[in-house]
């Protein structure tokens, strides 16, 4: 247990806010309808700002200043940008954007932050995490979709319609999302921690986090689960590497098999395994065949007519009719350049903190290394900064490796001086 006696007032309060967002952020969230959701970071917005504003001991770090001034930039813009707004000012949606992000100044803002309160968080959220995606597995394999709309693969041949996992919002990128963060954070944390339950922990979010990733057919979730998998060479030993190599060898020799007979899997089946075949093995890849490439190219030429405050959060969809699909694009599109170079930074600077730790802690700097550089890569196909769902949760364990690899570089540099 946390020795709660080190905690002042407002740091427990902290931490008790941290819990409930991990505890009950993946559960509690609904649709009411196809334009409403709703779910418990709705209810922790005041108390997180509040809770991130009052006294603490810490000092403010440049990453929480950096993503101030984009949060800053992000207000000036929705109040005089010169399109009209689609999201206004006071609006739920607005609302989130901040809320994404204040559970990673919640976390910096905490005096104490030790193994035994993060291995805690890890195995909350591995038990929160599991709950809602068995749920979003259960609505699809049981025929429930939650929206009218809720976006379904266009097979061809015959084959009609597939409907996409969307879990308790109806959304598969909202689930892939969700799905690949979860395995990312279960899979790295659960190392760092050397949790007691690790082997259950790994096997766990390796199956869920890419069965997930197969139902909802997001491309950016796969994505997603090749950049954090790769990490794994890092952080374990050469025994286990080998028996990861051989185990892969033999995947790929399955699928050399498998490929083959797609003729005889379902229409469905077979076109969601094309649409993530991101290493051309079927010989029939759909993964680089999107809209987006053609999206990226028009949009980039709008961009220079608001160059500085940007059209508006959510706004470039409504005026262009396209999906941006890329939250670094949108974030310039949206808030204008200075908010855009902001976000961009921010991220790397981000990369850059895990990276100088590895040094002092090897398993911290990986697992915030993975975590930071996979959420990088799902950003630059999908606009993960809008997704209230899953971003939360994302930067709090961003925060909490940060902490944890800081806290064994100042150990290092103790040792360091007393030798």
């Amino acid at each position: 247990m946390v020795n709660q006696e080190r905690q002042s007032f407002p740091d427990t309060i902290r931490i008790r806010l941290l819990r409930i967002l991990i505890a009950v952020g993946p559960i509690f969230a609904f649709r009411i309808n196809d334009n409403t959701t709703f779910g418990v970071i709705d209810f922790l917005f005041i108390p997180l700002l509040v809770s991130t504003l009052i006294y603490r001991e810490t000092r403010i770090t440049n990453l929480e200043l950096l993503y101030g001034v984009f949060l800053l930039i992000s207000f000036m813009s929705q109040i005089f940008s010169m399109v009209a707004p689609n999201v206004g000012l006071f609006s739920i949606s607005y609302h989130r954007l901040w809320a994404s992000f204040l559970p990673f100044a919640l976390v910096m803002g905490i005096r104490h932050v030790d193994q035994n309160l993060v291995s805690q968080l890890t195995s909350t959220f591995f038990i929160s995490g599991l709950i809602a995606i068995v749920i979003g597995i259960t609505l699809h394999h049981t025929g429930i979709e939650l929206r009218t709309e809720q976006q379904r693969l266009w097979v061809g041949g015959g084959y009609g319609n597939t409907a996409r996992a969307g879990g308790l919002l109806g959304n598969s990128g909202n689930f892939g999302h969700f799905a690949a963060n979860w395995a990312t954070i279960i899979l790295f944390f659960s190392l760092a921690n050397r949790n007691r339950f690790l082997k259950l922990f790994l096997i766990t979010a390796i199956v869920l986090g890419c069965y997930s990733t197969f139902i909802s057919s997001s491309r950016a979730a796969m994505l997603h689960l090749l950049v954090a998998f790769t990490f794994i060479v890092l952080i374990i030993n050469v025994r286990t590497l080998f028996k990861i190599v051989l185990a892969s060898l033999l995947i790929a020799l399955l699928s050399l098999i498998y490929f083959p007979v797609f003729v005889e899997l379902s229409g469905g089946a077979s076109f969601t395994l094309r649409r993530l075949d991101i290493f051309n093995l079927s010989g029939d890849s759909l993964f680089f065949q999107t809209i987006r490439f053609s999206s990226w190219d028009s949009l980039y030429n709008q961009f220079f007519e608001n160059p500085f405050l940007g059209l508006g959060y959510k706004n470039p969809t409504r005026v262009f009719g396209v999906y941006t699909d890329n939250a670094f694009m949108s974030t310039f599109l949206e808030f204008g350049l200075f908010a855009g170079i902001c976000y961009l930074v921010w991220w790397l600077s981000a990369l850059g903190a895990a990276v100088r730790q590895i040094n002092a802690s090897r398993l911290w700097a990986t697992a915030g290394m993975a975590v930071i550089l996979s959420e990088i890569a799902h950003g630059t196909t999908l606009d993960t900064h809008t997704i209230w769902y899953s971003m939360p949760i994302v930067m709090a364990f961003i925060a909490l490796s940060i902490r944890m690899g800081s806290q064994a570089q100042r150990t290092l540099t103790h040792t360091d001086a007393n030798t």
